[in-house]
């Protein structure tokens, strides 16, 4: 599975700061003590970057990610589910474009709307979801092809 967003990484490692890539083994517990589905394309991020932030205003949270920062999935989905979001969704994204999630029933990706907690746009994988939002936005400003 080839991910464009870690093809970019590798490319302008400048642009991002990864937490650290997780093990399988620590991925599965984590995975399984909250109950979460995940696609195995962001599984896959996870377990090579650990989440981190990029560009200048996006963060993948990651399931270790610092809460004081506001960059873990925990506090942040927390958080958002206080306000209204449906536990139907798992935040995984924050940035310029709101929030992006992981729909736990179908595990496509949704864009949801941070003011009234509704999807409005679906990605089937992780990969078209970035080639259509984060990379459209930034590919030219960072010469990346």
């Amino acid at each position: 599975m080839t991910l464009t967003l870690l093809d970019d990484a590798s490319k302008r490692p400048d642009l991002c700061h990864w937490n650290g890539p997780i093990s399988s083994s620590v991925l599965d517990r984590w995975l399984e003590e909250r109950r979460f589905a995940v696609p195995g394309d962001l599984r896959a991020l996870w377990e090579q970057t650990g989440g981190g932030d990029l560009y200048e205003t996006e963060t993948i949270l990651g399931p270790f990610g610092d809460p004081a920062l506001g960059d873990d999935v925990n506090s942040v989905n927390e958080h958002y589910r206080a306000q209204g979001l449906s536990p139907e969704f798992l935040v995984f994204h924050t940035g310029l474009g709101g929030l992006t999630a992981v729909d736990q029933q179908n595990g496509g990706i949704a864009q949801i709307d941070p003011m009234t907690y509704q999807p409005y746009a679906f990605y089937p994988t992780l990969d078209e979801w970035y080639l259509k939002t984060i990379r459209t936005e930034y590919a030219s400003s960072y010469d990346l092809p």
